[in-house]
């Protein structure tokens, strides 16, 4: 690397060349839009709204987990705050592609964040400084409309539905009912065919599990979910990450189609490949939070070499930058001389370029473009998103083929092995066989509820993925999302519960009146729908997969002990025996043995069974209550998907 130590003569070039690029820059984006407009006539493509950016001062902190001398007592808050960018300023206009470029841990996810309106609300962190949208101050109102966000992780789509489904169904959530089923499939389709998307078009989206398009097709049709609401601004994170060097380009040479067409795009990106930095217009640059370099994507390469840092022939332009300003943590010196080198970039560009860029801030027009956008919620009615919110789970439902085939090889081969283990055990009058009968009861029930929970812990937290990026974008509300969801699951939950019921039930000789058959059968469904509530409230809260896995079968084994079967509640202590009254299970026992031994067989044995069960209450009582735990628990479920949320910083 060359010594830090430039020339006055090479600093004043390269703030000229600064200067002059940006002028450049900009200049050339004028005669671009009136190309851009003779496209976009050409193509018959409904324009989107001119939008340009601008931020100043952007600064943010974050509580760092920093403590007293004495190692006890947390540092004040004041004192254990983190600087993390430092007053970063910048602007893009219609029609250009902004890269954010910068070594790890530099800054430019949290800057696009900031940018995007998507820094998550948290009293740990503090934002400062002004963002600007054509010229005012950002309105949280209309900006969502206007700007639209891409996250990193692709797998936020459901495997089961086509590409052109995907986004179909997003146009039939986000559009208002005022915009026409016809409107809605024309837009999918301009879509479709301006990413590329066309011979993938009606290919699964897919997963690991479930083989669909190409990673870069997959990577396309997130953008074109986003799309549907013809945004003007589009943020990216990364793109470009975990996908082949085809694929990337591919990406973004969308990306750079959609710029011309009017819409203003920024991203961050790692690292990219030559023929893909030359897509971007401009670049920023950010090294330890700062802005190290702003301008002409085209001119970093002079930028740098006028400050005493040669690019090497035939590098790449990315990779050389990042070089630049990378710390070096090998060896103490080598960390000195790369955090000198860095430092001196920063001082430079702050002291001799920043002001020319917020100079040419102020030179943006303001507009009252978005004005248009004023009070439009852009939502449907709550029947409205329930409706195709349904239409969409019954065809996922419906493509489930492999779950729903392992799901019935599982209830019939559980079903007949339980069946044959209590073979007729209900037709004999013994004191025994009267026992075992109460097993195989206290079986069944608590099997609905491990089935249905444990179905929960491996489905729900890849769909609370999903379900977090559509309610982040406003594709509907919470309540048209639960309502839907539980009418479409309660019909496939009842079918293999009746089904396992049915063999279990007559295979072990229960009571076979039809009354206490078809009662039973609601018992173990209300079980189930309890199973299910308790899965999805800790799931909601759960940060992951593994976390759910872990605390569920702790609340599920709880409804198990106190419910009555392996020790009598009258044996409890005193402190514990109250918990009893917090199980499902223990109310969904006591009801269906007051089914199936209430006038039937050996009167006093019965009878016997009958006053063990500890409860004063009647059978349907019982089964009221449990009723009442699944609208508690169900409840508990929506009030949570509620409170988690997504919800950002609106400071800015």
């Amino acid at each position: 690397m060359a010594d830090i130590t430039a020339s006055p003569s090479a600093s004043s070039a390269s703030t000229e060349l600064m200067h002059k690029g940006c002028n450049i820059g900009f200049d050339a984006l004028e005669a671009n839009r009136a190309l851009n407009r003779v496209e976009d006539s050409v193509t018959a493509r409904e324009a989107a709204v001119p939008v340009d950016l601008v931020w100043r001062d952007l600064t943010f902190d974050e509580l760092a987990p920093t403590t007293t001398s004495t190692g006890r007592e947390p540092t004040p808050i004041k004192q254990g705050l983190k600087r993390v960018l430092h007053g970063l300023s910048g602007q893009v206009r219609t029609g250009q592609v902004l890269a954010i470029m910068g070594a790890s841990g530099s800054g430019k996810t949290t800057l696009l964040n900031l940018l995007s309106g998507r820094m998550k609300s948290s009293t740990k962190c503090v934002s400062g400084g002004k963002i600007f949208v054509n010229g005012h101050s950002r309105d949280y109102e209309t900006f969502p409309q206007i700007a639209k966000f891409v996250e990193q992780d692709d797998t936020t789509m459901f495997a089961e539905l086509t590409v052109r489904e995907q986004i179909l169904f997003a146009a039939r959530l986000a559009l208002p009912s005022s915009v026409s089923e016809t409107q809605k499939v024309a837009r999918v389709d301009k879509i479709i065919q301006e990413l590329g998307l066309t011979k993938a078009k009606d290919t699964y989206v897919g997963s690991e599990l479930v083989r669909g398009v190409s990673g870069g097709e997959r990577r396309r049709a997130a953008i074109g979910v986003e799309l549907v609401t013809d945004p003007s601004l589009i943020f990216l994170d990364e793109p470009t990450t975990g996908l082949d060097s085809f694929n990337a380009l591919n990406v973004m040479s969308s990306l750079r189609q959609l710029a011309k067409n009017g819409r203003t795009i920024v991203t961050t990106i790692h690292q990219p490949r030559s023929s893909i930095f030359h897509l971007f217009d401009m670049l920023c640059l950010i090294a330890e939070g700062r802005t190290v370099y702003f301008g002409p994507a085209a001119d970093v390469a002079d930028y740098f070499g006028n400050l005493g840092f040669p690019m090497p022939v035939s590098f790449n332009v990315a990779d050389f930058a990042i070089d630049v300003l990378s710390i070096d943590p090998r060896t103490k010196e080598k960390e000195v001389k790369s955090n000198a080198r860095v430092q001196y970039i920063s001082d430079h560009y702050h002291e001799s370029v920043e002001p020319q860029v917020l100079a040419q801030a102020h030179d943006f027009n303001e507009s009252d473009s978005l004005g248009k956008f004023a009070g439009s919620k852009r939502k449907n009615s709550s029947f409205k998103e329930f409706c195709i919110l349904t239409r969409r789970t019954l065809l996922l439902m419906s493509r489930e083929r492999q779950l729903n085939t392992i799901r019935l090889s599982q209830t019939l081969f559980f079903g007949i092995l339980l069946g044959l283990i209590w073979l007729d055990t209900g037709r004999e009058t013994t004191a025994d066989d009267r026992r075992a009968v109460q097993g195989v009861i206290f079986f069944i029930v608590i099997n609905q509820c491990f089935d249905a929970a444990f179905g929960i812990i491996f489905s729900f937290p890849a769909e609370k993925a999903i379900i977090n990026r559509e309610r982040s974008s406003g594709f509907y509300r919470d309540t048209s999302y639960f309502v839907g969801k539980q009418l479409c699951e309660l019909p496939r939950a009842a079918f293999f519960n009746i089904l396992m019921l049915v063999l279990v039930y007559f295979m072990a000789g229960l009571n076979p009146d039809a009354g206490s058959f078809f009662t039973f059968t609601l018992i173990c469904i209300l079980v189930a729908l309890c199973g299910e509530g308790l899965a999805q409230s800790i799931s909601v809260f759960a940060g992951d997969e593994q976390m759910a896995a872990a605390v569920v079968p702790v609340a599920v084994i709880f409804q198990v002990l106190f419910g009555g079967f392996f020790i009598r509640p009258d044996a409890l202590a005193g402190y514990i025996k109250w918990m009893r009254w917090l199980s499902f299970i223990y109310y969904a026992t006591n009801a269906a043995n007051q089914v199936e031994f209430f006038g039937r067989g050996d009167g006093n044995i019965d009878d016997i069974i009958i006053e063990q069960l500890d409860s004063s209450l009647s059978k349907w009582t019982n089964i009221a209550v449990v009723a009442g735990f699944v609208a508690a628990l169900k409840l508990t479920y929506l009030v949570t998907l509620h409170l988690t949320k997504p919800r950002f910083d609106r400071n800015l």
